[in-house]
């Protein structure tokens, strides 16, 4: 790979050019998908009728390649429509700039953000900002750092600390978890709730979703985090609590585990629960019928 070196009178640093997308390094860790949805293809049309109106912007990363910061999908669209050069403005900053550049840009030009993409940028942009404040001021302590950084942080992106807040405890849960919010069965607030639970209930609660067509109550969640915090949260309680019907839900019928345990003992997910029962309606109808 090529080395490039900042050079003030000519190429590169600080100046507007065409770069060969081949010689563009994707950004390390970048914290959003490239999707091909409809905001895509407007670009791609754009594209096709006008050009790259918008440079790209990159950097000189630490192997001394450029490194794309802001323009992804740009890039991705030309690769598609074999365009071989972008317009890319290369600036001269740190990986910890560029993290928050790259972070900012997307935050504040799409449209479309998923609860997971804002989760992973607050967490890379936050501590991409500790990491400058220690550098810079040696006198704050690890709580003002964290205090300010949410705060410099909530004026960077437009987003209410108590929300960027939310969005960082969206970390502590299990990916799939986490793809249920991006898919809006799971809320933001049930969300956080529910990130306060070990791995393994984390699990069940994940396999009760894929299972059932249920959505937690934040009113649920909390439920679920308090019986945690006092130890007493288990596979029966989760099922109870998820099982609850909910103010808007009629016609539902739930049966509570405590009634149905002892026709169970030897089924350990609901999917054999409920196979279990159909049989036995089947066996019960077989039975009507003669």
């Amino acid at each position: 790979m090529p080395n490039y070196k900042k050079d003030s009178d000519g190429m590169l640093v600080g100046k507007l050019q065409e770069i060969k997308i081949s010689e563009l390094v994707e950004f390390k860790n970048h914290t959003f998908a490239v999707k091909n949805d409809q905001e895509m293809q407007e670009l791609r049309k754009s594209i096709e009728e006008y050009g790259v109106l918008e440079p790209a912007i990159a950097f000189i990363n630490e192997e001394g390649n450029i490194e794309l910061i802001s323009g992804h999908r740009r890039k991705y669209v030309c690769e598609l429509l074999n365009i071989e050069t972008i317009p890319v403005l290369i600036r001269d900053v740190s990986r910890d700039t560029a993290i928050l550049i790259m972070g900012e840009t997307n935050l504040n030009r799409r449209k479309e953000i998923l609860p997971s993409e804002k989760a992973k940028t607050y967490r890379v942009m936050i501590d991409a900002m500790k990491r400058q404040g220690m550098r810079t001021d040696l006198t704050f302590g690890p709580v003002d750092q964290k205090l300010n950084s949410r705060k410099d942080l909530s004026k960077k992106v437009n987003e209410s600390e108590k929300n960027i807040q939310r969005y960082l405890r969206l970390n502590m849960l299990d990916d799939d978890l986490l793809s249920l919010v991006d898919e809006k069965r799971i809320g933001l607030r049930p969300a956080v709730e529910l990130s306060y639970l070990d791995s393994a209930s984390q699990k069940y609660i994940r396999d009760f979703y894929n299972e059932f067509d249920i959505t937690a109550s934040h009113a649920q969640a909390i439920q679920l985090r308090k019986l945690y915090e006092s130890n007493k949260l288990n596979e029966d309680a989760i099922f109870d609590i998820l099982s609850e019907e909910k103010p808007n839900q009629r016609n539902n019928f739930r049966l509570s585990s405590g009634l149905i345990k002892q026709y169970f003992s030897n089924c350990s997910t609901p999917k054999e629960i409920e196979a279990k029962i159909i049989k036995a309606m089947e066996l019960y109808d077989k039975q009507m019928i003669k």
